[in-house]
């Protein structure tokens, strides 16, 4: 029965010695794999940072040729507000014949319900 005792103990005491070793290697292996995938997220954003860098410039670019674009296409006797073109006339009529004319020019009667916008067309 002794011998039995013993040799339970001994590998009672060599699963409880190599627990700790194995947890130790998994551990090291798990922060590895952490280790690595965090580099590769780091250099992801170090080159969408890069190709943002690179975008932004076109982008206002873009956005000034816009722009110019929209003042080039505003036709004679026309406003511009915002991204709207505006005909004042100056003939006075009904809201049909007002509208008409407004057809005929490729446009329609505006209703005009935002300060915001209002405000700016008054002093037109």
């Amino acid at each position: 029965m002794n011998v039995f005792l013993l040799a339970g103990l001994i590998v009672r005491g060599v699963h409880y010695y190599n627990s700790p070793q194995r947890a130790a290697a998994e551990l090291s292996t798990i922060k590895d794999q952490l280790t690595e995938l965090l580099q590769d997220i780091k250099n992801k954003v170090s080159s969408l940072t890069e190709e943002r860098d690179q975008l932004n410039p076109g982008l206002n670019e873009t956005a000034e040729e816009l722009n110019k674009c929209q003042n080039k296409t505003c036709p004679a006797g026309w406003k511009k507000f915002s991204y709207s073109f505006y005909f004042f006339s100056t003939e006075f009529g009904s809201w049909t014949k007002g509208r008409d004319d407004c057809r005929k020019r490729g446009a329609d009667l505006v209703v005009i319900t935002s300060a915001e916008e209002q405000g700016p067309l008054v002093t037109m």
